[in-house]
């Protein structure tokens, strides 16, 4: 089935618009990049899904239709973790899972790893 439009925002690039009240605030959908990016435990997955078919849109999607299991849960609150800002490196300010870009330790990232090697696509 094709996949339903994604309302999170999550995967969407572009500059945005910057606040016409406060210009100096990061306009609505810039990029957020992980300034703590784990490369020793997400390289390997890095370019793996960057479009089409495994792009984390499609992974999200497997998961809401229970293809795939859920991501792991985030240590700010509970819902899942983003993985394009963990897996990738990079995300975008107006995701859904925005308040999930933070730092996280080896430790706290090892089940996102661990989802990773049994789950994330080996080839696009």
């Amino acid at each position: 089935p094709p996949l339903p439009p994604d309302s999170s925002g999550a995967g969407r690039s572009g500059g945005g618009t910057p606040d016409p009240i406060n210009p100096t605030l990061p306009p609505a959908n810039s990029r957020a990049s992980n300034l703590h990016y784990n490369s020793a435990l997400f390289e390997q997955f890095k370019n793996r899904g960057t479009t089409g078919r495994f792009a984390a849109r499609t992974i999200r999607y497997k998961i809401a239709q229970g293809t795939l299991p859920p991501l792991p849960v985030s240590k700010v609150d509970g819902e899942t973790m983003c993985l394009p800002f963990h897996v990738k490196g990079v995300c975008n300010t107006a995701c859904g899972r925005a308040t999930d870009h933070v730092q996280y330790t080896t430790a706290e990232l090892q089940p996102l790893c661990t989802w990773c090697t049994t789950n994330y696509p080996t080839s696009t």
